[in-house]
C-alpha cells in the first residue's frame, strides 16, 4: 500500500474527523462505513472471507506484503439503481492526508506530519456484483456467520469500539504503509469473540489459524515468504492480545526516525479480556 510523500506540513493539513469525514458514493455504491445507508446495513449475509491481495510491483522491483481485506457474500442478491449486487468488501484503506488531533500530546515529541509519520485510515464498505474472490486474491480464508448476520452488525462491531479511529504507519522510506493486516486480524477476532463468526477455523484449512497465515506473503505463483505482521495504531481502542493474536506474529521494526516515537507510544498493545468466549 503506497502513496507519495506528503509535501504539506502538519499545520497546513486539514484535521481528520473519523466519525464524520467523507460521504457515501451513490454511483459507486461504496464509502466510509460510518455513512453506509440503512438499506446496505440491512443486507443479510451468508459468509465472510478474509482475502490476501497481491499488490507487489515486480516491474519496479518492489515486493510488498499482501493487502488484507474482508469480503462478505449476501444470502440473496440486492438491487440498486437497476444493478444487482451479491457481495461487499469491508476493509481499512488509506484515507486523505490529514492531521490527527492528540498525536503530539500522546507522543510528547515534535509535530508529526501526516503522510510522513502516519496516515489516517478509512473503514470502507463497497458493494460488488461478483461473489468469487477478487481477481488479485492469492489466498483466502472463509468463515461461517451466525444466522441473520447483517452488514450493519459487522460494521457496528468495529465502530462501537472506535476501531475505525486507525492510523497506518510507514515501513519504508518510499511512502509504503503498514496496518491493514493488523486491523483485519483484530476485526476478525472481535467477530469471533462476539460469536458473529461461528468458528475461528476456516473452511479451507482447519489446522491453520489466521494470525499465523498473516505472517506469510503469498505470491501469484502459489509460493509464499515469511514476514511478520506490520502494526498500525489505534487511537483509543486497546487491541485484544490472546491466543488468537499472539505477540510473536508482529513486526517490532521501526524506521530510524520512528524509533523514539514508537517507544513512546508503546504500540498501544495491552492484555485485555474484553469478551468471554468459547472457541469451537
Amino acid at each position: 500500500m503506497s502513496l507519495p510523500s506528503a509535501s504539506s506540513s502538519a499545520d497546513s493539513a486539514p484535521t481528520m474527523h473519523f466519525d464524520t469525514d467523507g460521504q457515501w458514493n451513490v454511483t459507486e455504491v461504496q464509502g466510509p462505513a460510518i455513512h453506509a445507508p440503512s438499506w446496505v446495513k440491512n443486507i443479510i449475509l451468508d459468509k465472510i472471507r478474509i482475502e490476501f491481495l497481491d499488490i507487489s510491483e515486480p516491474n519496479i522491483g518492489f515486493y510488498a506484503k499482501n493487502h488484507i481485506v474482508s469480503a462478505v457474500t449476501f444470502v440473496e442478491p440486492v438491487q440498486f439503481n437497476r444493478r444487482q449486487y451479491v457481495s461487499a468488501h469491508i476493509s481499512m484503506e488509506l484515507g486523505l492526508w490529514k492531521k490527527v488531533k492528540g498525536i503530539n500530546v500522546v507522543s510528547n515529541l515534535m509535530i508529526r506530519p501526516p503522510g510522513e509519520h502516519y496516515h489516517p485510515g478509512v473503514f470502507i464498505v463497497a458493494l460488488h456484483n461478483y461473489s468469487t474472490p477478487t481477481h488479485c486474491s492469492v489466498q483466502y480464508h472463509t468463515y461461517a456467520l451466525s444466522q441473520g448476520t447483517t452488514v450493519g452488525m459487522l460494521l457496528n462491531a468495529a465502530i462501537k469500539l472506535n476501531m475505525h479511529h486507525f492510523l497506518f504507519l510507514p515501513y519504508t522510506s518510499e511512502g509504503r504503509w503498514k496496518g491493514c493486516g493488523n486491523f483485519m486480524l483484530h476485526f476478525w477476532v472481535v467477530l469471533v469473540c462476539t460469536k458473529v463468526i461461528t468458528s475461528n477455523q476456516s473452511k479451507e484449512n482447519l489446522n491453520s489459524d489466521l494470525s499465523s497465515d498473516l505472517t506469510l506473503t503469498y505470491l501469484p505463483d502459489g509460493s509464499s515468504t515469511f514476514e511478520h505482521i506490520g502494526r498500525g495504531w489505534w487511537l483509543s481502542w486497546n487491541p485484544i492480545q490472546d491466543n488468537l493474536t499472539p505477540e510473536v506474529v508482529y513486526n517490532k521494526a521501526c524506521l530510524m526516525h520512528q524509533s523514539q516515537w514508537c517507544k513512546s507510544l508503546g504500540h498501544q498493545y495491552f492484555c485485555a479480556n474484553l469478551y468471554p468466549r468459547k472457541m469451537s
